[in-house]
Parts: C-alpha cells; structure tokens; sequence
C-alpha cells in the first residue's frame, strides 16, 4: 500500500478482512497501525484538495471511509 498510492487498494484489504476476519487476529495490530497512518494520509490529502478547490477528492474520501470501516471490522472482530 506504501508503494502503490491507490484508493483502490483498500476497498481490496477491506474485503480481504471482510473474508477472512477470523483468522487475522495474529495480524490485527501491524493491520490497525497501518490503516491508521493511511486514513491520516487521505484525510490529508482531501483536505490539500478541498484548499485547491478540486471536485475530485471522491475517491480520496471513500478510501478514508473504508479505512475507517476495516478498522471498525478488526477491532469488533477481536473484541467478541
């Protein structure tokens, strides 16, 4: 993900988590800390765009939010 700046990417980690929520428990830490500093990433980024007044910051936003969203799945996945 560090290497390919693509919102596209984590919609796919999404569904990776999403799939295999069970057995990622092992990794949850290393995957919260780096969805962590890729939502600032794009919470940045938007925000550069909405200064810039460009109309696409969509995608950048829906990314946040599914970063958002897999963190949300890992932590209720690990806390039952």
């Amino acid at each position: 993900m560090d290497l390919i700046d693509h919102e596209g990417i984590v919609s796919s980690l999404e569904e990776i988590v999403n799939k295999f929520s069970e057995k990622i428990g092992p990794y949850s830490f290393d995957l919260l800390v780096h969805l962590c500093k890729i939502f600032i990433k794009y919470c940045k980024k938007s925000e550069d765009q909405l200064e810039k007044d460009e109309d696409d910051c969509g995608e950048t936003e829906l990314a946040a939010s599914g970063c958002l969203g897999t963190i949300k799945r890992i932590l209720n996945n690990n806390l039952e």
